[in-house]
């Protein structure tokens, strides 16, 4: 491996940009070298294949609340198509030019059939990426269309649980101030947090806080479109009520020092729209 290779390889702990430096190292290699179309399919089968696992782990992985391990899944898997790459530099076959000449009709339907295959590939990635889960992760609404409680999800894990969930077609935002919440629930520590999905199911961590002072005032809105779901507030790790869905509530939390808020919501199947705001009165 020559030194410009070993700097590739070390290059790859930088995940994203290091894939697209490699991309068109090889590309170049590939293409001064006369490679022939063995060589350009093994290329594009190894980038392109593990661009779309890469996506699909993504979308796994973030189906929890885990982004160091999304990350860490994340670069593995380009550095393990990199150094593919980066081996094949080295080791592909050189073709002369007449080799090439002889070749140049069956080199345009190759690159024909392998741009089909890339294309179906990339958009099977996208499909998953944004699916955000496999199908088999969902609950299934057993219980119609007019009844919203939950029929699966007991209210045992609904307190213990965190975050474990499937989404589909979701957004989440937070802003506002934090307060003294750390460790994985730091990042649901804000002053507004809000989540809406086309599909949710399970159980996730919508907003935390924990402060010094002696009162806080929670608005929850919620609009449920379809499926079961269901609001609580856990304090200190304990069940405190539960908040009605579909509309504006306002809970007053009184003598709450020092203890941890959480605002967490269960569903099954659902396709929802929850915001989180808090008011904190010293």
């Amino acid at each position: 491996m020559t030194k410009f290779q070993k700097f590739q390889l070390y290059f790859s702990i930088v995940p994203g940009i290091s894939s697209v430096f490699v991309f068109f190292v090889t590309m170049f290699r590939l293409k001064r070298r006369n490679a022939p179309f063995k060589e350009w399919l093994k290329f594009m089968a190894v980038f392109f294949g593990f661009g779309a696992l890469a996506s699909i782990v993504d979308a796994f992985v973030m189906t929890g609340e885990n982004p160091v391990l999304n990350v860490m899944v994340f670069t593995l898997i380009m550095m393990l198509a990199n150094y593919l790459c980066i081996h094949q530099q080295g080791h592909c076959e050189a073709r002369s030019e007449e080799q090439v000449r002889n070749h140049k009709k069956v080199k345009v339907i190759a690159w024909i059939i392998s741009g089909a295959i890339a294309f179906t590939v990339l958009i099977a990635g996208l499909i998953f990426a944004l699916a955000g889960h496999f199908r088999s992760g969902h609950i299934e609404d057993m219980n119609g269309a007019e009844d919203t409680s939950l029929a699966v999800i007991t209210r045992e894990d609904f307190v213990c649980v965190n975050s474990e969930y499937a989404a589909m077609l979701t957004t989440e935002a937070h802003t506002g101030e934090k307060t003294d919440v750390t460790g994985l629930l730091a990042k649901q520590d804000h002053a507004s947090c809000s989540v809406s999905a086309k599909k949710l199911s399970g159980i996730r961590t919508l907003q935390a806080t924990q402060t010094d002072a002696d009162s806080v005032t929670l608005h929850v809105s919620s609009t449920l479109s379809g499926g079961n779901m269901e609001i609580i507030i856990v304090i200190d790790g304990q069940y405190d009520r539960h908040i009605p869905v579909n509309g504006r509530q306002t809970i007053v939390l009184e003598d709450i020092a020092h203890k941890l808020i959480l605002v967490k919501l269960a569903a099954e199947s659902a396709e929802v729209n929850v915001v989180a705001e808090r008011e904190i009165s010293r």
